[in-house]
């Protein structure tokens, strides 16, 4: 299963990934994944930072069957925002989206004592050639283009996750 390509006329409102309530959904009002109830047990808390409700819902219900909690953000703003306040284990960022870019919040995020070492994976439709150095100069620590191979990223998110405890 690949992560598709965003198409244009999805891209202008952003929605919640799931219907009010659902289960595994997240509630961008709050922060919180559905998931989160009483004695259920956490994984490592992502946030998902990407504006199509598609990809949102496509790469959330992914990395809830491989046990992680996922946010999500539906723009650059919102992400740093929350990054901020939940401190999540790593970051999936959308390069394009609305009200500020993804390069920008992974700048603003590097910035930040409560960011600067969280593992950062860009994706991105832009696959023209300095993209990729673009996105790692800003300070990704990995770049995929869509559309991304969801074993790729599941294989990329644990080798991240664990370089991260080991270094901490």
């Amino acid at each position: 299963m690949e992560l598709p390509q965003r198409s244009p006329e999805s891209s202008s409102s952003p929605v919640p990934a799931d219907g009010p309530g659902a289960k595994g959904a997240s509630s961008p009002e709050s922060g919180r994944s559905a998931t989160d109830g009483p004695g259920e047990t956490a994984g490592p808390l992502l946030l998902l930072a990407e504006d199509n409700p598609t990809n949102q819902r496509t790469v959330q219900l992914f990395l809830q069957a491989k046990g992680y909690r996922v946010v999500l953000a539906v723009n650059g703003r919102e992400a740093v925002e929350r990054a901020a306040q939940l401190r999540p284990a790593l970051i999936l960022m959308d390069v394009q989206m609305p009200e500020l870019d993804g390069l920008q919040a992974i700048q603003q995020l590097r910035a930040t004592a409560q960011c600067a070492a969280t593992p950062i994976i860009a994706l991105t439709a832009l696959a023209m050639p300095g993209d990729r150095e673009r996105c790692l100069a800003a300070g990704a620590d990995v770049y995929l283009s869509k559309p991304v191979s969801l074993k790729e990223l599941a294989a990329i998110v644990i080798k991240l996750l664990s370089s991260a405890s080991a270094l901490a």
